[in-house]
Formats: C-alpha cells, sequence, structure tokens
C-alpha cells in the first residue's frame, strides 16, 4: 500500500510541479535543505555549493568537500533548475550575512551551463573559495565567457583544481593562489569504507556516461555488447550503472565489491581508485584523460575506432595485474586546502 501510496504522489510530482519545485533527489533531503537554510543562513560560517543531488558523483565530491574543510554549514545548488534559489540565498547573505565565505566544489563547475551561477556569485562580493573544481571541455557543450573565468579567479580566496587544463588558465597573478589536488571525494571515500566492510564478488561493473559516450560518436549498444561479453570470458557477472542516483553508500559499495570497473563516468574512476579496484577509463573527454593522466596509472582508452578492442587489451591486463589506490600523500594534499580556508576564515 506504501508503494503504490509513494508511487502515485511520484509521478504526480513529474507532471505537475516538477517544473516548479525541484525537490532534489527526494523529499527527505528537500526537507533537510530547506531546514539546514532556515536554521543558519544568519550565523553560518561556510555556505557550501554543489551541483546536483541527483548525481552521486557531484554528491560525492560535495561530501568530501565538507569534510576536508569540516566547518560546518547550509548548502546551496548551483545547478539552472535552482537559479531562482540560488539567486534569492546570495542575495540573502550579502544582506544579512555578508561574512560567511562560500565553498564551491567538487566538479567540473567551470562551464558555461553554470555562467548565471558565477556571475551572481561575483557580482555578490562575497568571499569564495573552490575546492576540486574544474573545466568541462566537450564538444557541443558551452564554457564560460574568458572574462567571468578572469573574474572567478580574481576574487577567489583559494583556488583548489582539480587537473593541469584547469590550472593552465588562472592567469599569472592569480597563481600563487592555485592549488592541484585530486578530487575531495576521494578523501570521503576512503574515509566511508575503513568503516565499513566490502566483500569483492566477481563481478565487472560497467559504469555508463551516455550523454558523454553519444557526444564522443560511440555506439552505445554495441560497447554494452562488449563489454558484457568481456565479463563472461573472464567468468564475471556483468553489472551496469548510471551513478544518477543519490545513494552514494550503494555507488561506493558497487564499485569496492567489483573485481574490475569500467567506467566512461569520472567519478566511477575516482571511487575506483579510492577503493583499490581495477579500472578502465574511457575518455570521452578531457577531465576523465586528465585525472587519470595526473593523478593516477589507471588504465585508459580513447573513443575511437580501436575502442572495442584496446578495451579487450586494457581488461585482460587489469585482470592480471596488481590493484592500485590512492596515497596517503594525494588525500593531505586535498587537506591542505581546506587548511588553507580555515586559515582565512579564522
Amino acid at each position: 500500500m506504501l508503494n503504490k501510496i509513494t508511487s502515485g504522489l511520484r509521478w504526480r510530482y513529474e507532471l505537475y510541479l516538477s517544473e516548479y519545485i525541484d525537490l532534489f533527489g527526494s523529499v527527505s533531503y528537500f526537507v533537510q535543505f530547506g531546514l539546514a537554510w532556515f536554521k543558519n543562513r544568519h550565523s553560518a560560517t561556510v555556505i557550501y555549493v554543489f551541483a546536483n543531488k541527483r548525481n552521486v558523483g557531484d554528491y560525492l565530491s560535495h561530501q568530501g568537500v565538507q569534510q576536508i574543510v569540516n566547518i560546518p554549514g547550509p548548502m546551496m545548488l548551483c545547478t539552472p533548475v535552482a537559479q531562482k534559489l540560488y539567486h534569492y540565498q546570495l542575495s540573502y547573505l550579502r544582506q544579512h550575512n555578508p561574512s560567511c565565505h562560500v565553498v564551491i566544489g567538487g566538479g567540473g563547475l567551470l562551464q558555461g551551463v553554470f555562467s548565471d551561477f558565477w556571475q551572481a556569485l561575483v557580482d555578490s562580493k562575497l568571499s569564495y573559495s573552490l575546492v576540486g573544481v574544474g573545466v568541462n571541455r566537450m564538444p557541443g557543450r558551452p564554457e564560460l565567457a574568458p572574462e567571468l573565468l578572469h573574474a572567478i579567479f580574481t576574487h577567489a580566496t583559494a583556488l583548489g583544481l582539480r587537473d593541469p587544463m584547469t590550472v593552465e588558465l588562472v592567469q599569472p597573478e592569480c597563481q600563487s593562489k592555485a592549488r592541484l589536488h585530486t578530487c575531495p571525494a576521494h578523501n570521503f571515500v576512503v574515509e566511508y569504507i575503513n568503516r565499513v566492510t566490502i566483500k569483492v564478488k566477481p563481478a565487472l561493473l560497467h559504469m555508463l556516461h551516455e550523454a558523454d559516450l553519444r557526444l564522443a560518436k560511440v555506439d552505445i549498444d554495441a560497447l554494452k555488447d562488449h563489454v558484457q561479453s568481456l565479463a563472461h570470458k573472464h567468468g564475471l557477472t556483468y553489472v551496469e550503472s548510471n551513478n544518477m542516483h543519490n545513494d552514494f553508500s550503494t555507488a561506493i559499495a558497487q564499485v569496492a565489491s567489483s573485481q574490475v570497473v569500467v567506467s566512461s563516468r569520472l567519478h566511477g574512476c575516482i571511487m575506483s581508485y579510492a577503493t583499490g579496484r581495477p579500472c578502465i577509463g574511457i575518455a570521452c573527454d578531457e577531465k576523465l584523460s586528465q585525472y587519470i593522466q595526473t593523478h593516477t596509472q589507471l588504465l585508459c582508452v580513447q573513443p575511437n575506432d580501436g575502442l572495442l578492442d584496446n578495451l579487450a587489451m586494457a581488461v585482460d591486463k587489469v585482470m592480471q595485474g596488481p590493484t592500485q589506490q590512492i596515497t596517503t600523500a594525494q588525500l593531505t594534499n586535498s587537506q591542505a586546502v581546506g587548511q588553507a580556508i580555515n586559515e582565512h576564515i579564522s
């Protein structure tokens, strides 16, 4: 009976209300989000900003940012669907809590779809820092205007950036406050798996970013069939996920329990590296290839004519080779960004 009621409410919300009210993944989270804001909006020292509660990768990065900054604070969402809400929140903070510090991250937030948020933030004159943020370049996706990007870097207190291609965009006079570090999602995932017991199963997890694969002109059905055949070849169960949910514990457990992961999603690779699971990345864009080349020794294949053959060779190789896992030094480097923010606030 409860499932019928829940299902009925869900489809009515999607049909009649979702255009006007975004629940950000669930009713419980919407209530939690609202209560935290109204309770702390006057007194919060830190306000945390991220993009999308429905994307578990974005949410893991947000959790990691909160962990390394380690100061309680309410949240803002910078997704375009929350445009009216974040304009209200920034205006309110400017008038009633102008000494707060806005912490943005992580994820590929330096892209055109978030232009309105970044302009509103710069115009608000609030102090802010970036943590684990990067550009997101793909054909067909708009980029931030160079003038806006320059303003973002100029007015930021700290610039924690996730890859060299983003660091290279920082103008010379701002390079001293830029720090290259791994996505803070690693910190959160490592701490989480140290608290739980997860048994590795004979499974191949295929984590797909279908939008990026389409932009890269990959035949998704052929890719799925091929990865499934590779799983069967090695005696593994084929498991598929798109990461578009808000249950981070399930996502982490799914990766940590898999014998091997094939991922066209950045956070599939991030969770694999954080949990020490063998992973092959399909680099549909620069952010994934930059992550693998800069921070890991994971295998990476390109979405070109040789994709399927190269993927088969990569799976054979990781099934025979040693596992790799993020180092303490990399985790500490991310924590240093949080320490810089704390020093500014104090």
